[in-house]
């Protein structure tokens, strides 16, 4: 991880250093020249709600408060409104009842979950999906938001690393899991991070492989966030800023790299 974290700080702030575009349906083209030109280019032209990236982490910053006080006084009440604010800005599901349950479980998690002392091989049984995901980022330092766009664009850089390095096999920490886009009738956007020689495992309905993908994206993104791009930002947003820019880049990725091998005439592409 050491490694591609290295590969990746080089593609971080230098304009030209990594290239990537692509068009939306509703919001059109986008395109950036480095990792942190697509922090800037943070946008989410699919939800009406949208809001800048600024105005969204001082949003966050509020509701971090709220929560992370609400669990030192062990209060599942006042819990309770700021994670359904998360979740209803995430557009994902929640419910009392669902939140109930996540609370009685929250501080075991919190304590392996803790990028300072998570351990891989201790994730089981951990309560984690697209919804709680957005809550740890509020409840932990460090713990980035991780779903199925950044997760691909985690695993397509991984996967071009590898391949400018001239090997196939990829590390246990950068097992990267990903997910589809809900589908488009012209079948796009394009998330599968992998090639014939390469590839990486599906995230949904997977708690332990969500709850290691998160804890090493984690871990990747720390490593990141003392570039000098990021400086002017307040530390605890640095982490936001870089999973934004994964969020964007994972929105679409090339069917095809220059590196990968032809498949073998009438094979298919081995499954997940």
């Amino acid at each position: 991880m050491i490694a591609f974290g290295g590969w990746l700080r080089a593609r971080l702030c230098r304009s030209g250093s990594f290239e990537h575009s692509w068009t939306s349906p509703r919001g059109g083209p986008w395109s950036c020249t480095s990792i942190y030109d697509a922090y800037l280019g943070y946008r989410w032209p699919d939800n009406a709600r949208a809001e800048p990236f600024d105005a969204v982490s001082a949003r966050f910053d509020t509701l971090a408060t709220e929560l992370r006080d609400a669990v030192a006084r062990q209060d599942p009440a006042a819990f309770r409104a700021p994670a359904l604010a998360v979740l209803s800005w995430g557009r994902v599901a929640g419910s009392v009842r669902a939140l109930d349950a996540f609370w009685d479980t929250l501080p075991d998690s919190l304590r392996r979950l803790d990028p300072a002392v998570a351990d891989l091989e201790d994730l089981n049984h951990i309560s984690m999906n697209s919804s709680w995901t957005k809550l740890y980022h509020l409840l932990l330092d460090g713990f980035p938001i991780y779903d199925g766009r950044v997760g691909a664009a985690l695993a397509y850089l991984v996967r071009r690393y590898l391949e400018e390095h001239g090997s196939r096999r990829v590390p246990t920490t950068l097992r990267f899991g990903w997910t589809d886009a809900r589908r488009r009738s012209d079948g796009g956007p394009h998330r599968d991070p992998g090639s014939p020689a390469i590839r990486f495992p599906r995230l949904p309905a997977n708690p332990l492989l969500h709850a290691r993908c998160n804890v090493m994206a984690a871990w990747l993104l720390g490593q990141l966030a003392n570039a000098p791009c990021l400086a002017p930002l307040p530390p605890a947003r640095r982490i936001r800023a870089l999973e934004a820019a994964f969020f964007m880049i994972g929105y679409d990725l090339p069917t095809t790299w220059p590196g990968d091998p032809p498949p073998l005439e009438g094979s298919a592409r081995s499954p997940d």
